[in-house]
């Protein structure tokens, strides 16, 4: 065999080796009250083969989720988790932590991991648990950064405006 095809099989059998695994996907709510979804979605390329997708709190893992649809849990301190079957679907790791302390505040890292060749991805995010039990006698909780408060303070600022110009168009016709 010449060099020429030893460089050739070489570099085929290395390209075959490389892997396409992405983590596509990371949520981890920056902010949470009584309960969190966290989801992981990962791509794979036809020819790998995953091994695990793992969820650690703070570097401890407290969560595995094998192909064959096989769950375990380790505990965790601040980390409860929902059970779900569905948490388990090749493409996506999805948890749903419930009863959050402030223990559960952290930083949430997913690793997915390829079975041959061995190959991990890993990406990371922070919750911050938000005690809202001390502001009861508020009639609203604000917290700050969120955008379902950010949308619903737009749509009463537009509904003020509508009403305001519905009653200057009504003074200035009579």
């Amino acid at each position: 065999m010449g060099l020429r095809h030893l460089f050739m099989y070489y570099t085929l059998n290395y390209v075959s080796t490389v892997s396409c695994l992405q983590i596509t996907d990371l949520f981890v709510p920056s902010e949470a009250t009584d309960e969190a979804v966290l989801d992981c979605r990962y791509s794979l390329e036809w020819n790998e083969t995953l091994y695990d997708v793992k969820w650690y709190k703070d570097g401890s893992n407290f969560f595995r989720c094998q192909p064959d649809g096989k769950i375990t849990e380790y505990p965790v301190d601040g980390v409860n988790l929902l059970s779900n079957s569905e948490s388990a679907k090749v493409g996506s790791c999805t948890l749903k932590l419930i009863e959050l302390t402030d223990d559960s505040t952290g930083e949430y890292n997913c690793e997915v991991t390829l079975d041959f060749p061995f190959h991990q991805k890993i990406r990371a995010s922070h919750l911050q648990f938000v005690n809202v039990t001390s502001n009861r006698n508020d009639s609203l909780i604000i917290i700050e950064g969120s955008e379902q408060i950010n949308a619903a303070r737009k749509s009463t600022i537009s509904v003020i405006l509508i009403f305001f110009v519905l009653l200057v168009n009504i003074f200035i016709k009579n």
